[in-house]
C-alpha cells in the first residue's frame, strides 16, 4: 500500500509595482489575506481571515488612522497612531496590545511599553 501524499503550498498574488495583493496559506482559498494601495505605495485597504481594515495617510504617508471592522465584537474599532517631531511612530497596535515607543537620539527605538502593563521592554 502506497503511502497518503499531502501536497500544501502557499500561493501569493503580486500586482504590477510588485505589492503583494493576496495571499493563501494552503493555497485552498485564494482570497485568505487581500491587500489594496493608493498610487503610491500606502496600503489603504486589508482583509485578513474575515476582518476588513481600512488606513488613511497623512502628506508625510504616515498611518492617521486605522478602521477595523470585523464579524465579531467588538464589531468596529478605530486606531489612531501616534508620530513624534522626527517622524517616528510612538504608538503602535499589535495582537498584544497598543504599545508606546520610546526612541534615542539616533531614532532607534529604546523601549516600548504595553499600555496597561506596569513594566516596559528594553531594547
Amino acid at each position: 500500500m502506497e503511502p497518503a501524499v499531502c501536497m500544501l503550498f502557499n500561493a501569493y498574488g503580486y500586482n504590477a509595482r510588485s505589492e503583494l495583493v493576496l495571499a493563501a496559506k494552503n493555497a485552498e482559498d485564494a482570497k485568505e489575506h487581500e491587500y489594496g494601495y493608493d498610487d503610491i505605495g500606502n496600503r489603504q485597504t486589508s482583509s485578513d481571515l474575515g476582518v476588513s481594515r481600512t488606513y488613511t495617510a497623512n502628506s508625510l504617508n504616515q498611518y492617521t488612522e486605522i478602521s477595523t471592522l470585523r464579524v465579531s465584537a467588538p464589531p468596529r474599532e478605530t486606531f489612531i497612531p501616534q508620530f513624534d517631531d522626527d517622524g517616528n511612530q510612538t504608538l503602535i497596535q499589535t495582537k498584544t496590545g497598543v504599545w508606546s515607543v520610546t526612541y534615542n537620539g539616533e531614532n532607534r527605538p529604546v523601549r516600548l511599553s504595553l499600555k496597561g502593563f506596569l513594566g516596559s521592554m528594553l531594547m
